[in-house]
C-alpha cells in the first residue's frame, strides 16, 4: 500500500519539531544549547577559575518566589573545566542562585533553608563562646536567571569572589609591658604570666544577600598566635601568619594578662580611624607598648596596613610602620 503523507502532517511534524527545539536541549544537539555556568574571580575581577583557589563550590537554587528548589554541587576539576550546571526545574521562572566556595570543612556551614531569605553561612564554633575561623571563602548571587520550560534562554554565569580579609596580629615591646605589670602587682620578675587575646561580639554569619551579620550575639573570636622568644605575641609562627576573618569593622578586643581583662579598641593610632577588614586584603594589626612598658591607651593603640591579597616583593610595606 502506499502512504500518502499530505502537507499538513508535514507541517504538523515541523511544528512539533520546531517546539522540541525551543524548550528543551536534545542530547546531539548540546553544543547549541545555553548553558550556566560557574566563574571565579579575585578582588580585582580577574578570572581565577582554573586556578586552586577554589577547591568546591554549592549552588543554592531558588525560584523567583525565593522558595528554596535544590542545591548543586561543584567539584574542583568540574569549576576548573566550566563543567555547565544542570538545573531541574521545568517550569517557566525567573531563577534566585547564591552561590559559596570552599565551604566543605567543618570551620562553617551552609544552610538552604525553606527560603531564600533563610539561607545562612555560619561559623562553626571552637568552644561554646569562641567561634573557628572560616576558610578562603568564596561567595556570589545572581537574582535574574530565566527558565522557559525549564531551559536557559541565555548562557548565564554566575561569578563567586572571595568573602574573607586575612588578618595578622602581633605585639611590640610587650616583654617590657609584662615587666611593668609584673612590678605593679608586686610578682617576681622572673615569675610567669599568661597573656591571651579575644575580639569580642565578633561577626558569626553571612546571609543570601552577603551581608554579615551576628556581631551582637556576644561571640567572640580567639586568633590563634603564640609567644615568641622575644618575648612577643605573634601570629608569625602559626603557617603565614594570617588568619580569615569575615570582613567588616574589628570589634573591640580584650588583652587578658593574668586573667585580668585590658580593653581595647580597634582604632588606626595614626589615621584615627575604625580599622576595617576587606575582602581579599590582608591586614596587619600591631599593638604597642612603650620602652617603658606603658601600653599606647585605648583607641590609640593599634596600626593597621591593608595591601592585596598575594602582594609581596619589594614594594611590601614594612610590618612595622614608621611614625
Amino acid at each position: 500500500m502506499k502512504h500518502i503523507f499530505s502537507k499538513t502532517k508535514a507541517f504538523l511534524a515541523l511544528c512539533i519539531g520546531w517546539a522540541m527545539l525551543t524548550t528543551s536541549c536534545i542530547n546531539e544537539y548540546l553544543d547549541d544549547c545555553y548553558t550556566l555556568t560557574l566563574k571565579v574571580v579575585n578582588s580585582s575581577g580577574e578570572d581565577i577559575t582554573e586556578g586552586d583557589a577554589v577547591v568546591d563550590a554549592g549552588l543554592y537554587i531558588y525560584d523567583e518566589n525565593g522558595k528554596y528548589l535544590e542545591t548543586v554541587t561543584l567539584s574542583a576539576s568540574q569549576i576548573k573545566s566550566h563543567t555547565p550546571v544542570e538545573i531541574n526545574y521545568p517550569a517557566t521562572a525567573k531563577l534566585q542562585i547564591v552561590a559559596w566556595g570552599n565551604t566543605e570543612g567543618s570551620e562553617q556551614t551552609v544552610s538552604a533553608g525553606s527560603t531564600i531569605s533563610d539561607l545562612t553561612l555560619q561559623l562553626a564554633n571552637r568552644t561554646a563562646t569562641v567561634l573557628e575561623h572560616p576558610r578562603d571563602l568564596f561567595f556570589g548571587n545572581d537574582e535574574d536567571i530565566p527558565l522557559n520550560a525549564g531551559v536557559l534562554t541565555q548562557n548565564e554565569v554566575v561569578v563567586i569572589s572571595p568573602k574573607v580579609g586575612r588578618l595578622q596580629m602581633r605585639t611590640e615591646n610587650l616583654e617590657r609591658g609584662m615587666e611593668l605589670w609584673r612590678e605593679q602587682n608586686g610578682l617576681r620578675a622572673d615569675e610567669d604570666l599568661t597573656f591571651d587575646f579575644y575580639f569580642n561580639k565578633t561577626s558569626s554569619r553571612v546571609g543570601a544577600d552577603g551581608s554579615v551579620a551576628g556581631a551582637d550575639e556576644g561571640l567572640s573570636h580567639n586568633p590563634e598566635a603564640m609567644l615568641t622568644e622575644e618575648g612577643e605575641w605573634d601570629m608569625f609562627p602559626l603557617e603565614d601568619g594570617f588568619e580569615n576573618v569575615l570582613p567588616g569593622m574589628l570589634q573591640e578586643g580584650v588583652f587578658y594578662v593574668n586573667g585580668r581583662p585590658y580593653e581595647t579598641q580597634p582604632i588606626d593610632d595614626i589615621t584615627q580611624a575604625e580599622i576595617k577588614v576587606e575582602e581579599d586584603h590582608e591586614t596587619i594589626v600591631i599593638f604597642r607598648w612603650t620602652s617603658e612598658g606603658e601600653f599606647l591607651g585605648i583607641d590609640v593603640n593599634i596600626r593597621v596596613i591593608v595591601r592585596p591579597w598575594g602582594d609581596g616583593g619589594d614594594d611590601e610595606p614594612p610590618l612595622t610602620p614608621q611614625r
